[in-house]
């Protein structure tokens, strides 16, 4: 399934890629990538640069241990950071099942309600997996899962994954909670049990979407919410997800396009290309469906669409941002190029 994005190549006009075997080495380069355990889960680790990989799994480490003794890493390190950024997403996707204090006013619904009803009809799907592109601690995951089919996930932060991975695993989980600007305490999550075995049968690797370590015409469906916005690249993104999806597949974005100059530099943002005067919900999805830029995402059709579907994050119990999400059901048809291999 998986594929070593470190020699992944074009040779005489055409894509190569070579195949990860169960330990993780290519079959091609000998490239070893790891693995970050989490109890008995394995995370694959699989990013173009092996050993910058490796670093990334010693201080995912590091983090998780001081999660579990409920303090805190040295201020300004790798870790401290990953810590905060936890705290601050993982109440928002595990919050309606946490053991917490009133005065955390913490998130209570399950997150994404929408997401089992605009997937639509799973045996409309063709065969094949569907991919979470950037699921984050996971909150979408239960639902994809609920649908029968493999699933995988794509996700560069580590720490969300091996987040998931100790949900998975049940019983109590110790959740990082941001109870002021700069200060973490730890309450208890405990998931149902349903939740728990779902999320036990997901494969979790973590490495960009912008050079994913997947082979094209391989995923029934990739549901990327709260991403496209979020990347460097978008458009390399998109292409990406659109060279994954078999013929027939289905995208499903959901974003509140809300841009930021020091993620997504302005010349790389996906509204650029559009006409001042463009209604910017209809201008987007002309877009995304090939209509603006000749060739760019022409193989996807819009099925269903729809603007302003709430979704809020509380950062901590003074700061709660609210987003109004613009989301689409995009599907794949025959004839395109792909974008990789």
């Amino acid at each position: 399934m998986l594929v070593c994005p470190a020699c992944r190549a074009v040779v005489h006009g055409l894509f190569t890629a070579h195949d990860l075997d169960a330990n993780l080495r290519c079959v091609g380069c000998s490239c070893e990538h790891p693995r970050l355990t989490v109890g008995e889960r394995e995370i694959a680790v699989v990013w173009p640069d092996s050993a910058a990989a490796t670093a990334l799994v010693t201080t995912c480490a590091d983090m998780l241990d001081h999660v579990a003794a409920g303090d805190s890493p040295e201020p300004d390190t790798f870790a401290a950071h990953a810590l905060d950024h936890l705290a601050t997403y993982a109440p928002a996707h595990w919050g309606a099942w946490a053991d917490v204090d009133a005065s955390l006013d913490l998130p209570r619904p399950v997150p994404f309600p929408w997401l089992a009803s605009w997937l639509g009809d799973v045996d409309m799907l063709p065969a094949g997996p569907i991919l979470a592109l950037g699921c984050g601690p996971g909150g979408d995951l239960p639902a994809l899962a609920a649908t029968g089919r493999e699933v995988w996930t794509l996700d560069p932060d580590l720490a969300a994954l091996a987040y998931v991975a100790q949900v998975a695993a049940g019983g109590a989980v110790a959740l990082p909670v941001r109870s002021a600007a700069h200060r973490t305490v730890v309450r208890t999550l405990r998931v149902p049990a349903d939740v728990q075995r779902a999320l036990a049968e997901v494969q979790l690797v973590c490495g960009t979407a912008l050079d994913p370590p997947f082979r094209a015409d391989t995923f029934a469906a990739i549901v990327a919410i709260n991403v496209v916005d979020s990347v460097p690249d978008p458009w390399l993104l998109l292409q990406q997800a659109e060279a994954m999806l078999v013929d027939g597949g289905v995208l499903l974005l959901a974003a509140p396009w809300n841009w930021t100059d020091s993620v997504t530099p302005p010349a790389c943002r996906l509204d650029r290309a559009l006409p001042p005067e463009a209604p910017y919900r209809e201008g987007m999805e002309a877009l995304l469906t090939g209509r603006v830029v000749p060739t760019f995402l022409d193989a996807l059709t819009l099925e269903r669409s729809a603007d302003g579907i709430p979704w809020s994050l509380t950062v901590h119990p003074r700061y709660t941002a609210r987003y109004r999400m613009h989301v689409l059901r995009l599907r794949k048809s025959g004839g395109m190029l792909l974008a990789g291999p």
